[in-house]
């Protein structure tokens, strides 16, 4: 996988959430637990994460199964881009991932990821009168 898609990936998580309540609780909590007492600033932290609450509203999709290493995916995203070419059709913003298996749980070469690129239709071109 590049590098520079890597790097896109490491900042976006994208998760399903419950109520903002238990949002901001977890996220408390994670901070509490990396530096107990310290009384250090989160953003000070090394391990400071921004967290933010972002709706999708994708439409149109094209999407994947990836069964394998995360490190694999570069060439498959690089064939459903092809293949989104191929059909017409226009990428529209980034990729993301769901991930259906535990990468701490489960051997590399069988995780399941799904990737999905969202995207758009063909302009219409209207015909000209003459």
């Amino acid at each position: 996988m590049p590098a520079s898609l890597r790097d896109e990936l490491r900042k976006r998580a994208p998760l399903a959430t419950g109520s903002l309540a238990t949002i901001v609780a977890s996220c408390a909590w994670g901070v509490e637990r990396r530096c107990p007492g310290s009384g250090c600033a989160a953003s000070t932290h090394p391990w400071h994460f921004e967290v933010r609450l972002q709706h999708f509203s994708e439409g149109l999709s094209v999407q994947t199964l990836h069964v394998g290493s995360f490190d694999d995916e570069g060439p498959v995203l690089e064939r459903m881009h092809a293949w989104i070419a191929d059909q017409g059709l226009h990428l529209a913003g980034v990729h993301h991932e769901i991930y259906f298996s535990d990468a701490r749980k489960v051997a590399p070469e069988k995780l399941r990821t799904l990737l999905r690129q969202p995207v758009t239709l063909p302009a219409r071109v209207a015909p000209t009168v003459q």
